[in-house]
Formats: structure tokens, sequence, C-alpha cells
């Protein structure tokens, strides 16, 4: 049977109910959103050239009780493409070559 606009009546249901996720997943996205848009601390800082391994430690912000540490650099890894850890908790990294 057909309805309104040449759809299959079932069709012509599922219509409404795509529109009606479509505009709440529009808003939701909305909503998420920042309202007070950047803080100064939010805004990215001009660098002359890619930081050292050294100097991006020292730029990362955690929360006391955490702690970060350098498990492999330049020119030990190139290009890294995956990484895992396995059960022993050794670090594994595959590298496009």
């Amino acid at each position: 049977m057909r309805g309104l606009l040449g759809f299959a009546f079932h069709e012509a249901t599922m219509i409404v109910p795509l529109r009606l996720v479509f505009s709440l997943l529009s808003v939701i996205a909305l909503l998420a959103l920042p309202i007070g848009g950047w803080t100064s601390a939010d805004r990215p800082t001009a660098q002359s050239g890619p930081l050292s391994p050294a100097e991006a430690l020292r730029q990362f912000r955690l929360a006391p009780g955490l702690r970060l540490e350098l498990a492999a650099a330049e020119p030990e890894v190139e290009s890294p493409v995956a990484m895992a850890f396995d059960e022993d908790g050794k670090l594994w990294v595959v590298e496009m070559r």
C-alpha cells in the first residue's frame, strides 16, 4: 500500500522518528559545547618546533598521585601505528616501515 509521497506505509512512518532522533542528537551535541569558550590555560601556544621527549613530559598536567614515564622515543620507535601491553606488562609497539 502506497502512502504519502509515494512511500510505502512503513517507510513513511520511519521518517518522523528518524527526524526526531537526528534533532535530539543535534541538540545534545550543541549542549555539549563549552559555554564559556576557551580559557587561557586551554588555549594552544605557538611552538617553534617539536618538543624533546623530556620537554613534552614536563608539559603534562597530572592529578596528584599519578606519574608519567617515557617508554620509548625516536630513534627507538619511528612511525608507530599500534601499541599494546601483554599479560606480563611488557609494551609492544608496531611500526610502519
